[in-house]
């Protein structure tokens, strides 16, 4: 077994210099420092260097796409006037809530104007979940 006595120089210094390595730690360190240094270097120089590009391309002097390997944005597809669009679709909406129209022809599907709809829920109450209603063309 290894010696677990302790020396009084080994308690006179605080830790054992055996197990860590001072001086490894504090050239880790530091290697770490320079990294990280020359890094923001490599970094602020980039930027230093592709800045006129930049710039060109921000006032419009040249457009991405001219970039070489880069492709235009694709269109948004949205209408130029959003106000107009936005008109149109309440219009749609608001007619798709106040006329008849089918869902599903097949299973006998409509759609009913919505005062319609909450006359029949004021007369009648909303259906309960333990019954269904019977689909046309089948069965209760």
């Amino acid at each position: 077994m290894a010696d677990v006595s302790t020396s009084p120089e080994k308690e006179q210094r605080g830790h054992e210099f055996d197990v860590i390595d001072a001086r490894a730690v504090i050239g880790s360190g530091i290697a770490l420092l320079l990294v990280t240094v020359l890094c923001m270097l490599i970094a602020y120089a980039w930027i230093d260097i592709s800045a006129p590009e930049r710039q060109r391309i921000a006032t419009g002097e040249r457009s991405a796409a001219e970039i070489p390997g880069q492709q235009p944005p694709p269109s948004h597809g949205l209408p130029d006037t959003p106000v107009a669009s936005a008109e149109g679709l309440a219009a749609s909406e608001a007619a798709r809530l106040r006329g008849y129209r089918w869902i599903d022809q097949r299973t006998g599907r409509v759609s009913i104007p919505i005062e319609r709809a909450m006359d029949i829920v004021a007369e009648h109450g909303l259906p309960r979940f333990d019954q269904r209603a019977p689909r046309p063309g089948r069965g209760p």
